[in-house]
């Protein structure tokens, strides 16, 4: 969980080009006492806890995680909006 909400801290300094944050819902916003509260992209993250199965495709050598946990946390992830954990 705390992996997840740094994420979503760093994503606010990262340096967007121009053209992302000219984006509605990229822009950013700033909350009343000028704190940035949104810049760039925002994400979903969604987490399970377990064992996964996993393999390398022989096309790219990057993991491909499959199997029920996978799955929970896409399940979990769709439920939150842009932005929450």
């Amino acid at each position: 969980m705390r992996w997840a909400c740094h994420l979503q801290q760093e994503l606010l300094s990262l340096p967007w080009p121009e053209e992302v944050l000219s984006m509605e819902e990229c822009r950013e916003e700033r909350g009343p006492n000028q704190e940035v509260l949104w810049r760039g992209v925002r994400v979903r993250v969604g987490m399970a806890h377990g064992y996964v199965s996993s393999k390398k495709p022989l096309n790219t050598g990057r993991a491909d995680y499959f199997g029920v946990l996978p799955n929970m946390a896409a399940r979990v992830s769709a439920l939150a909006m842009p932005g929450q954990v």
